[in-house]
């Protein structure tokens, strides 16, 4: 999704739509669904019993819609979303229930189009003992995906893989500390085959994944509080395939059946760490918050010496850093909630592909503010406004772009807040700052997410 110039983080289990109603300011305001603990900042199923005592059920429903231009090509591109997860907690223990449905689709070329689907459904579970929590979360995935190309062939894969997370958490004194071991289990299966039927290929990709993380919660003083993370993952993996050739293709030099069968064809390694610390100063009406990160990443195919013409050789790595702050501040005794936030960030990678190496580095800026109302004591409007900058490789010309956004929500709150109900709507343009700008896409973009927090 990133390559596709979407953003990934707008799929997670249970979003806060009250955050994206205002443009995403998410450093500087308090959210139940983004606070510095070891669950949300620090992404481990063992601090599930930090956020709340009781039960809390939320359920959530998106989409969002690109169409991105360029002088000789058009595509077209949507995501969507739609999950429900209930959770119980007690002082000791808590046991949680979530699904999630996704789907991507792009057509990025007249005629050629692929589509994800796949539900995720898993259980959590908590248990306290004393300073000590364990805890785990464990889901079944599917994923089924086309590929249809008016070129050559057409490719569906299907995954059903075994994913999951066991965490432990500790009280140092006033200090939580907090270890997990995420996994991902299961081959992705596919099938090629062209519309003559005169080439058809069946595969086996293995890509299993295991991901370390260690975070860290630093007690709050003085409105202060803060905490750090780092993540490790590490995937190896490979593919074997069933080739197949028809004697009537005119690709095929011997005029005769041909087909191999467990035949390796690449063989994939990657990597990546993150490190990520974030920090939130409350001083009265006023709200500080800030963030720093830094990422890492590389991959590798290699091809078998049996096997040439996967199209997987090569490598690829980057590594990024990103800078983020804002202030949020409260007027009207409290029902008015403004806030200002900015980050920056800066990419390094490179692209090793054949006889060739391509090297960049890419900037990125986004400067926003939101804005939080209080119409009524069970009626909240809110609105958000940013801009950005996008330059893909400064070290080569007219690959600059600007782009600009607004969203608008409104949130319904019975009953005192323990019943929520949020709805958002997003609408963002990016251009070329060149109109020269071959390589640079012309975006238009929508999206909507409406969500249901229930608190018993």
């Amino acid at each position: 999704m990133q390559q596709a110039g979407l953003d990934p983080t707008a799929l997670r289990s249970a979003p806060s739509v009250r955050l994206a109603g205002m443009g995403r300011v998410d450093l500087c305001i308090q959210d139940e669904a983004n606070e510095i603990n070891t669950h949300d900042f620090g992404l481990n199923v063992a601090g599930l019993l930090e956020d709340s005592d009781g039960w809390v059920i939320e359920s959530w429903l998106g989409g969002h819609r690109q169409q991105a231009n360029r002088p000789a090509v058009d595509s077209k591109r949507s995501y969507g979303q739609s999950g429900f997860q209930a959770v119980y907690r007690t002082g000791r223990t808590a046991l949680g229930l979530d699904y999630n449905w996704t789907f991507l689709e792009m057509n990025d070329h007249p005629g050629d189009w692929s589509r994800v689907r796949g539900p995720l459904a898993s259980g959590m579970v908590n248990r306290r003992f004393g300073r000590f929590v364990l805890g785990a979360v464990v889901g079944s995935e599917s994923e089924n995906e086309s590929r249809i190309s008016t070129d050559f062939f057409a490719i569906r894969h299907r995954q059903s893989r075994w994913v999951g997370q066991v965490g432990a958490q500790a009280a140092l004194g006033p200090t939580m500390l907090a270890l997990g071991w995420d996994f991902e289990r299961g081959n992705v299966k596919g099938k090629s085959i062209d519309d003559a039927r005169f080439h058809e290929d069946e595969l086996a990709w293995a890509r299993p994944v295991d991901r370390y993380s260690v975070s860290l919660i630093l007690p709050a003083r003085g409105g202060l509080e803060a905490g750090l993370r780092a993540r490790f993952m590490d995937r190896t993996g490979g593919e074997t395939k069933d080739v197949s050739w028809s004697d009537t293709s005119p690709e095929n030099p011997s005029k005769d059946l041909f087909r191999r069968v467990g035949l390796v064809t690449f063989r994939e390694e990657e990597s990546d760490a993150e490190v990520a610390g974030r920090a939130r100063l409350d001083k009265g009406s006023l709200t500080f918050g800030l963030e720093a990160s830094y990422h890492t990443w590389e991959w590798s195919a290699v091809e078998t010496s049996n096997f040439k013409g996967s199209n997987r050789a090569g490598s690829l790595s980057s590594d990024a850093l990103q800078v983020a702050a804002g202030v949020s501040s409260r007027w009207l005794q409290g029902r008015l909630l403004l806030a200002v936030q900015g980050e920056v960030g800066e990419e390094d990678w490179e692209e090793s592909e054949a006889l060739q190496t391509l090297s960049g580095t890419a900037r990125h800026g986004t400067l926003g503010a939101g804005a939080e109302l209080f119409v009524h004591q069970d009626v909240v409007l809110r609105g958000g406004l940013w801009f950005t900058s996008q330059d893909g490789d400064v070290n080569e010309p007219l690959t600059l772009s600007r782009g600009r956004g607004l969203a608008a929500g409104a949130s319904w709150l019975p009953r005192g807040g323990t019943v929520q109900i949020h709805g958002t709507l997003r609408q963002m343009k990016t251009e070329p700052e060149e109109p020269k700008a071959a390589r640079v896409d012309e975006k238009d973009e929508i999206s909507f997410l409406l969500g249901m927090r229930i608190m018993i």
